[in-house]
């Protein structure tokens, strides 16, 4: 059953796309070009393809849920990108509209519809979809019984991340209840493409990009070579990984809190540290560097979905005579220090690094989602399941 929805699914999405004519091109943004080389590497792999569900508890209108997800779509030029080569360089184009499908699959005679949702979700994910490919995006819902459905949404990176992903659900929860109570939308506030790069622009002619480049040739400079758990990077051309979920018992979390409290930091700088000293337990390095995924957004980023996140190189001492609350204060210290320079890609610091290999400047990465996904649809309550949050080249722990 997984199989033939996926090849189904897979025939619509490609017989429905087609070459863009007479369409205006944009230049790819710094965050996308770093995605688009990267990819180079391994151009049929699937690692770049992002994802998650929502569990919706409560009855749910098909109709409606699809009207809302049409008006999302059409309002946001991430969705519409296509990706092509212009003249041996990469550009992309907003099309003015989009034909495109959303399976839509009652499972709730299975003995198990989580399982039969999941397992499809998963081969869908795992198919390969180039840059160039498209649609770039693939969306379906799943009636698991009356009161539950699951919502699932992929997206390649190159056009997403995140913090986008979580902007498209919450507009489409909002859109989903005012239909549902019979109101007329409200017309969608999602910046533009134009001014993301436009944004990106600005930033890169500015002064603060040239003291963010300084700031972080003085920071690396000396680093040790990143201590790995995973013994070598992937660099592109694994198909996969290997995936662990843990949920984190409340009273843990309540722990968190306090001791966040109690030093004066936040829980994201106490888990942080606390990966510090793992890595260094596991490793027996003393200097350690931590990847920090960031949303480095400002302005109109913060309300336009697309590809603008960032992973930041997070530099950490840890001793064995170090008490725990040292390499709390420590950690938070430097975190402050690098979230001032958060909009300087990575991509950037690779090639002034020279980087060999095109290796990261670390090993583990730590990825704290502090995205707010309270919003209900029609007074339904909602659990987002991630799914996918890109390659994976060394060892990843997202949060």
């Amino acid at each position: 059953m997984v199989s033939d929805l996926n090849r189904s699914f897979s025939d619509r999405m490609q017989r429905d796309w087609a070459p863009v004519q007479n369409s205006s091109m944009y230049r790819l943004s710094t965050a996308q070009l770093g995605i688009w080389f990267a990819q180079q590497i391994n151009p049929y792999a699937s690692a770049y393809n992002i994802g998650e569900y929502i569990e919706i508890h409560g009855s749910l209108d098909p109709r409606l849920f699809e009207q809302a997800l049409r008006t999302v779509v059409s309002e946001t030029d991430a969705l519409r990108l296509q990706i092509v080569n212009h003249l041996d360089v990469p550009q992309q184009v907003v099309r003015p509209a989009l034909s495109w499908t959303m399976p839509y699959t009652d499972l709730s005679e299975e003995a198990d519809p989580r399982a039969v949702a999941e397992a499809w979700m998963q081969a869908d994910l795992a198919r390969p979809v180039g840059p160039t490919g498209g649609p770039l995006f693939g969306y379906a819902l799943f009636k698991a019984s009356a009161d539950r459905f699951f919502w699932y949404a992929r997206y390649h990176h190159i056009i997403m991340d995140a913090f986008g992903m979580w902007l498209i659900a919450r507009r489409v929860a909002n859109i989903y209840t005012q239909l549902a109570i019979g109101r007329t939308t409200n017309e969608g506030s999602f910046g533009s493409l134009a001014a993301l790069l436009e944004q990106d622009a600005v930033y890169r002619a500015s002064n603060q990009f040239a003291l963010d480049r300084q700031f972080w040739a003085d920071y690396l400079d000396g680093r040790p070579e990143p201590a790995s758990l995973a013994g070598h990077p992937s660099l592109g051309e694994s198909r996969g990984f290997l995936r662990n979920t843990a949920h984190l018992p409340n009273r843990r979390m309540e722990c968190l809190r306090s001791a966040a409290h109690r030093t004066g930091t936040t829980v994201a700088q106490i888990i942080s540290a606390a990966t510090a000293v793992f890595l260094h337990r596991l490793t027996s390095s003393n200097d350690l560097a931590v990847g920090l995924p960031v949303a480095a957004r400002n302005g109109v980023s913060r309300f336009t979905p697309g590809m603008v996140s960032n992973v930041l190189p997070l530099r950490v001492s840890v001793r064995p005579n170090m008490t725990m609350s040292e390499v709390v204060g420590q950690t938070s210290w430097q975190m402050r220090r690098v979230l001032k320079h958060q909009q300087y890609q990575i991509a950037d610091l690779r090639r002034d690094g020279g980087i060999a290999n095109g290796r990261m400047p670390f090993g583990l990465s730590l990825n704290i989602m502090a995205f707010d996904y309270s919003f209900k649809f029609a007074g339904n309550n909602i659990i987002a399941h991630n799914l996918s949050l890109g390659p994976v080249e060394d060892f990843s722990i997202a949060i």
